[in-house]
């Protein structure tokens, strides 16, 4: 996952600073998120017309919300297959591969892999300090 993505994926949910989504997007994926990281890719995405900051806040914090090219690149990323087609075409072309068995291990690692993730995390309301806010 690109954290590109994973910033116009989290920007769906609402308005947010740069602190801000790099907190959402650790505590949706378990990772540690770099804020500077986030720093830069927001700048990239903003040139690329996916993003467009706002006013800063009170605190001096840059918010930033989806542009419409935003919202449907977004829209896009999430409806891709996540499954490892360059991985499957490998399987498949080997001597004696069997491609209903690689594609129903593919189908019980990934269901297994699902059946471990917590489920979705709602916004809460109200929503918390520095985390996407729903748009107005």
């Amino acid at each position: 996952m690109l954290l590109a993505d994973a910033i116009l994926a989290v920007l769906t949910l609402g308005e947010c600073h740069g602190s801000g989504l790099a907190a959402e997007i650790g505590a949706r994926t378990g990772g540690a998120v770099n804020a500077g990281q986030v720093a830069k890719t927001l700048n990239r995405l903003a040139a690329d017309g996916l993003v467009e900051a706002l006013p800063r806040d009170p605190q001096g914090r840059i918010g930033y919300r989806l542009t419409p090219s935003g919202r449907e690149a977004a829209a896009s990323w999430c409806a891709e297959s996540v499954v490892d087609v360059g991985r499957l075409r490998l399987l498949a072309s080997l001597p004696g591969a069997d491609r209903d068995t690689s594609l129903a291990a593919q189908r019980r690692a990934f269901d297994a892999l699902l059946d471990e993730l917590p489920p979705p995390v709602p916004l809460a309301e109200p929503p918390r300090r520095g985390r996407p806010q729903r748009p107005k």
